[in-house]
């Protein structure tokens, strides 16, 4: 049988592991923050598209809205795949635990014949 996932080396420290997820929940926070911004400098400075202009209001409208949704959707598939981790750290761990209790209780009973 394999160990629990807690007793198993992977070679990531949880402090590591939650380090990245910080640094990776800031950069997240950074590009939310900044994304109008950034879309007025390339459609309206870059682009020369005038802001006025229906033109200018659609396509960043198009760049900045479509930017927002896909990052609220990396923060969706994000939380799911923490959510997982965890249930895999802590209740499968348990699991395996208490199977392994189990198969020791019925060799023992086996051999007690």
């Amino acid at each position: 049988m394999s160990a629990p996932v807690a007793d198993r080396d992977t070679g990531h420290s949880p402090s590591r592991q939650w380090t990245a997820v910080g640094l990776a929940t800031l950069a997240w926070i950074a590009a939310y923050t900044f994304n109008g911004r950034f879309w007025d400098r390339v459609v309206y400075d870059l682009a020369g598209i005038a802001r006025d202009s229906r033109l200018g209001d659609s396509v960043h409208f198009f760049v900045f809205d479509t930017t927002k949704i896909l990052l609220l959707l990396v923060s969706l598939l994000t939380l799911g795949v923490l959510t997982g981790a965890a249930l895999r750290e802590n209740v499968f761990a348990d699991w395996r635990r208490y199977r392994q209790r189990y198969g020791e209780l019925l060799k023992a009973k086996a051999s007690d014949d």
